[in-house]
């Protein structure tokens, strides 16, 4: 099953399907499988649609028309005299001849089961086979420990649903998140030193492992068009090797993964400068300093420190500062990715909004890039961070570079300086938004930090 969004979706009246766009679907549907639409929750007191709008919203949806359902955005925090409408919606939909067969999906926070007051609407979508999808998107963590304790910890509102509501996990579609793609907006890969697809593997893991998540209706992703495409073919194998081919060990592990990263030791600089080699233009032209939440406006999520730690490199006039550390652990053949976060210091700290290519430059030796698969994302974040930017949607901006390469020995060097751009390495963003291109010598000082070197998969395979 897929689900797709169509224009006009926001408004009461008929949505748009592209004509590309039917076909494709068309094609899907032909091979025997689903797709549902997108939908929105009426709200009390909206323009449009409004709370009195709902059955007449929900039953002309494309979706319910056309199509094999709805995907509802977004249950968990509507008011108790919003819920009878809901209800009554759902069930006028189960019960209406011409819409029979379509399923529905409510999707709401983790803890919607433990809310007593749309009880009757959980109970309304079971009853006619459709279901609850709520959201489980985990933040990495820093250690494998730490990761399997969280993972138990929000799993255990899957518990407390089925616990609340007997028969629920048939009924519940689980969604996790896979959004490490889109650097400016809600990624979870957050810790330099983890590898983010062990962390949902480990995921995958529990809800295959423990006894009392059987019965799972199934397992779903928020959202794959802001992962990266190795990380989407990292979701099929998994998809496969639990959810298909029924395994209960660890594919990570089969496939000799680990969960902490060793290629590059202390890539956020938490242990300062340690294991980097400094080459400063001039004395303190090369500093460790402290951005304040830094670690969430850059777009990971983070919680304050983690993140926060940069190393500043101030430019100093026909000079180069580099950053140095010996990659150990590589092996000849295999393919691993380079990501580094950098902004301008005095933007950040001024709270200037403007997308540009930073000058930061990286070097490793004796490797074979892919420059097709290389990118520089000149991102805005849409995080808010205090002070300089309270709202939601106008965060901070900053550049991420990803270098995908081959590696050639079981070492290599690592230079990242300020010398840049990185040569022959395509800039642009998700939202193909303008960005300027300043000399080097006109950023006055970079800083710098998520230094992180993990395998990937072939690319062979990642299509």
């Amino acid at each position: 099953m897929v689900m797709e969004g169509f224009d006009n979706a926001y408004k009461l009246k008929k949505e748009f399907m592209a004509p590309g766009v039917a076909e494709r679907i068309a094609a899907w549907r032909r091979e025997g499988r689903k797709v549902v639409s997108h939908a929105f929750r009426p709200r009390k007191n909206s323009q449009e649609p409004g709370l009195e709008d709902t059955y007449k919203y929900l039953s002309s949806r494309i979706g319910m028309t056309e199509l094999d359902g709805l995907a509802i955005d977004e249950f968990g925090n509507e008011t108790a005299d919003e819920v009878p409408a809901y209800t009554d919606a759902i069930r006028r939909l189960r019960t209406y001849t011409r819409l029979s067969g379509r399923k529905l999906y409510a999707y709401s926070c983790a803890a919607w089961g433990l809310h007593d007051q749309t009880m009757e609407l959980r109970k309304e979508l079971m009853q006619g086979g459709s279901g609850s999808a709520p959201e489980y998107y985990l933040r990495e963590k820093r250690t494998e420990g730490e990761a399997k304790n969280y993972i138990n910890f929000m799993f255990d509102y899957l518990r407390q649903w089925e616990n609340k509501t007997p028969g629920s996990l048939p009924c519940i579609l689980m969604i996790l998140c896979c959004t490490d793609g889109l650097p400016g907006y809600y990624g979870q890969d957050t810790m330099a030193n983890a590898n983010y697809k062990v962390f949902l593997d480990l995921q995958y893991f529990m809800l295959a492992n423990a006894p009392e998540f059987n019965g799972l209706r199934g397992i779903a992703h928020w959202i794959v068009r802001y992962a990266r495409p190795e990380t989407v073919a990292w979701l099929a194998m998994l998809n496969r090797h639990y959810c298909i081919d029924g395994n209960t060990d660890l594919l990570s592990k089969r496939l000799g993964m680990k969960y902490g990263l060793a290629h590059v030791k202390n890539p956020d600089f938490t242990s300062g400068t340690e294991h980097w080699r400094l080459e400063a233009a001039e004395k303190d032209s090369m500093v460790l300093t402290e951005v304040k939440d830094w670690g969430f406006g850059r777009g990971t999520c983070n919680a304050a420190p983690d993140g926060d730690a940069v190393l500043l490199m101030k430019r100093v006039p026909g000079k180069v500062n580099r950053l140095c550390q010996t990659l150990t652990g590589l092996v000849p053949g295999k393919w691993y990715e380079l990501q580094v976060r950098v902004a301008d210091y005095d933007d950040i700290t001024t709270g200037k909004r403007t997308r540009k290519l930073l000058p930061l430059k990286a070097e490793i030796s004796g490797v074979s890039f892919d420059a097709e698969l290389c990118s520089i994302d000149v991102y805005q974040s849409s995080h808010p961070m205090q002070p300089h930017y309270p709202r939601y949607n106008d965060g901070p901006c900053a550049n991420e570079l990803a270098l995908f390469f081959k590696a050639t020995a079981e070492s290599s060097e690592l230079v990242l300086s300020d010398d840049g751009p990185t040569p022959g390495v395509k800039a642009g963003n998700y939202v193909s938004a303008p960005f300027e291109t300043p000399k080097a010598e006109d950023v006055k000082s970079l800083m710098i930090n998520f230094i992180q070197l993990q395998p990937v998969l072939d690319p062979e395979n990642w299509n």
